[in-house]
């Protein structure tokens, strides 16, 4: 890891993973996906993961998929042009997200530079006829085992030291074959799909963590009536997830206020 030595500026698009977002940053499993309610950033953490893989490892593969190309446009493309290239990046040049295939970053040291396409599962050619170093799922929800598992042979581009099967989700019932298969093999290490559970306090932009801890009340931040008033909003979901149970991931090292930026090496 490196400090942030100067404050970014917000074209930056200044990014600070807590808990399940810096354990997914940091998780070289075969397959992880990062569970939560809705307003957790769950996609903005994934899609983070990518950027930092296709800067860090020239000539890398990676993927956007969702199960149709056109749900996309409007979800994880927008997260990913809006809240994580910096502005006037040179990879968003070419074509609206509409029609856009492919995020083609430019060569760096003397290497070929990294791709990153945007796919679904309604045109599976596509994707079947290609390799990959990471895939992300968007709403892995959507999915059946048998797509994800066929997905897991797309994963040998071997330009990143690890080839990873990524996804998010919302809860759900623990008869859905994402809980049934982390429970199977779900243990970090295990080589299993690994189950991260995102939580609202894991989005600075909702909960102000660190001054809740620091005045001990919890709750208390605007951001906090926020999550209370999503929670609200998702009983059903809220009940689901107390089944729907994730592997929690660690408190944050507190060392330097927490402020840290995940470097990949």
């Amino acid at each position: 890891m490196e400090l942030l030595k100067e404050k970014p500026t917000e074209e930056q698009r200044p990014y600070q993973p807590f808990r399940a977002a810096r354990a997914l940053l940091l998780s070289r499993e075969p397959e992880v996906i990062l569970a939560g309610p809705a307003g957790t950033r769950k996609s903005r953490a994934a899609l983070e993961k990518l950027h930092l893989v296709a800067t860090r490892y020239p000539g890398s593969r990676l993927l956007i998929l969702r199960k149709t190309r056109k749900s996309l446009t409007s979800s994880a493309l927008v997260t990913f042009e809006h809240k994580v290239l910096p502005a006037r990046h040179p990879i968003l040049s070419g074509p609206s997200r509409t029609h856009r295939s492919v995020y083609s970053y430019p060569p760096k040291d003397g290497l070929a530079g990294s791709e990153i396409d945007v796919g679904g599962l309604d045109n599976p050619t596509k994707v079947m006829s290609a390799e990959y170093d990471l895939i992300y799922v968007q709403e892995a929800l959507e999915l059946s085992e048998e797509e994800w598992e066929v997905l897991t042979t797309r994963l040998r581009n071997h330009v990143v030291p690890y080839q990873q099967l990524l996804g998010d989700c919302n809860p759900d019932p623990p008869s859905h074959w994402i809980k049934q298969r982390a429970d199977k093999d779900g243990l970090a290490g295990s080589g299993g799909l690994t189950l991260l559970e995102s939580r609202h306090e894991d989005n600075p932009e909702l909960y102000d963590l660190r001054r809740a801890a620091t005045l001990e009340l919890p709750l208390k931040t605007p951001g906090a009536r926020l999550v209370e008033h999503d929670l609200s909003r998702y009983g059903s979901e809220a009940r689901a997830r107390s089944e729907f149970r994730a592997v929690r991931a660690p408190e944050d090292d507190e060392r330097n206020g927490g402020r840290e930026v995940v470097r990949l090496d």
